[in-house]
Parts: C-alpha cells; sequence; structure tokens
C-alpha cells in the first residue's frame, strides 16, 4: 500500500507535481487523495465508511454498525444501505452502490438524505443521482427546498468527490452551523 501510494505522490498526474513539505501521515493522505480523485479500491473504501462511522461524533447511541454493507468482486462493486440516526433529531439515509475499477471508483448510483426525524420529516438536503447509474465524470445534484423534495440544484459538476467523506463534512457543517458549499456560490 504504501509503494502504491509513493507513486501516486511522485508521478506527474495531469500537469501537477505533488510536493509535501512536512511529514504527514500516509493514511490521511490517501483518504485525502480518495475525496479528491478516487484512489481507493472497493475494500479500502468499504472500510473508510466503517471507520468513518466508527468515530462520527454526531450518531446518538454510538456505536452504530454498519450491517447492510456488502462489497462483491469480479467485478469489483459495493453496495450499502443505512439509516443513521444522529444527534438534534436528524437522520441520514444512505444508499450507496458503485463499481471500480482497481483503485478509482468509475461508475455509481446514490442517495444521500438528511432530514429531520420527527414529523413532518422536512427534508434538510439531499445529494443523489436520482436512482441512476452514471459514471463519476457526470454531474449529480442537490435537493434543498423542504416544501419540494423533488426540486433539485444542479450544483455538482462530478460526483468524483461526492462520497461518504464528503458528507461527513457537510453534517459536520451543518452542526457547527456553517455554510455549505451550495449555499455559498
Amino acid at each position: 500500500m504504501n509503494a502504491k501510494l509513493d507513486q501516486l505522490i511522485s508521478e506527474n498526474r495531469q500537469g501537477r507535481h505533488y510536493y509535501f513539505q512536512h511529514k504527514i501521515n500516509p493514511e490521511a493522505l490517501r483518504v485525502y487523495l480518495f475525496a479528491w480523485r478516487c484512489c481507493l479500491n472497493v475494500h479500502e473504501y468499504a472500510d473508510l465508511i466503517h471507520r468513518c462511522i466508527g468515530s462520527c461524533q454526531f450518531i446518538e447511541n454510538p456505536p452504530h454498525y454498519v450491517t447492510k454493507l456488502r462489497v462483491f468482486t469480479n467485478p469489483d462493486r459495493f453496495y450499502w444501505s443505512d439509516v443513521l440516526l444522529l444527534h438534534n433529531d436528524l437522520c441520514l439515509k444512505v444508499e450507496d452502490s458503485a463499481r471500480f475499477s482497481g483503485d478509482e471508483m468509475t461508475i455509481r448510483n446514490f442517495s444521500y438524505d438528511l432530514r429531520r426525524r420527527s414529523a413532518p420529516r422536512r427534508l434538510i438536503w439531499r445529494i443523489d443521482s436520482h436512482s441512476d447509474w452514471h459514471p463519476i465524470s457526470d454531474p449529480c445534484h442537490i435537493h434543498i427546498n423542504p416544501d419540494n423534495d423533488d426540486e433539485r440544484l444542479e450544483f455538482f459538476k462530478n460526483s468524483q468527490g461526492i462520497n461518504f467523506l464528503y458528507v461527513m463534512h457537510c453534517l459536520k457543517n451543518q452542526y457547527e452551523n456553517k455554510p455549505q458549499e451550495w449555499e455559498v456560490k
């Protein structure tokens, strides 16, 4: 794994060179690179999800055990369906499926739906691909209108970095009352 990471760091990718002035944790770097360019394989991504959930400070009544995450091989793909009960009466419903080619997520179908748990279960945001399989280079969108769940904002140019790490970042923004990326632009 470290040899592969060293190769990623040192190679010239799309005209970019990677230089680091400080010592860094190689595992943290892989996570960062995954969020940026999807460079984890299917097993590493599944493991990352388990670890994120295991350390999530927003989950009500931890620990939450990921039971509906399945990893398949030949071809490499995964399926994850879950409902995370969160503090402050929030609930995150996850539906995420992807196919991988080596260390690259290539095609996916996903929905991350954050809403209130209590009636009337109003939408806060939902990032999704509308239950359709799309290459990660295709755009995806977000729903932010609590009065109309179907209304969408075509915000994301692709779904490359729109994964569970990004959703955890959005949850953190939600709890810290910080604006989301789509609210700023």
